[in-house]
């Protein structure tokens, strides 16, 4: 059985927690390529977009309102072969 080891570039999830931070949501649009496959899971529902603009809307739905926002802590890293980002 051969083994395959996936090798994950973390640099653009750590560009997207920098930018969630600074609550840059046109920045964190210009992370995603233009036909994404976003999905997110959240208490009340399964959030999808199919691309770039839809998928950093659900972000500004979000947190783009928010009267206090402070990023505490963060994380990228590789989970199998996804990005995880925490």
């Amino acid at each position: 059985m051969q083994q395959v080891i996936a090798i994950i570039d973390t640099r653009a999830g750590r560009q997207f927690l920098h930018a969630l931070a600074e609550r840059n949501f046109d920045g964190i649009e210009s992370l995603f390529v233009d036909d994404v496959q976003f999905r997110a899971l959240t208490p009340v529902d399964l959030c999808e977009a199919g691309n770039a603009t839809d998928a950093a809307g659900w972000i500004r739905a979000w947190m783009g309102d928010a009267t206090e926002f402070e990023l505490i802590a963060s994380s990228a890293g590789p989970v199998v072969d996804r990005l995880n980002l925490s």
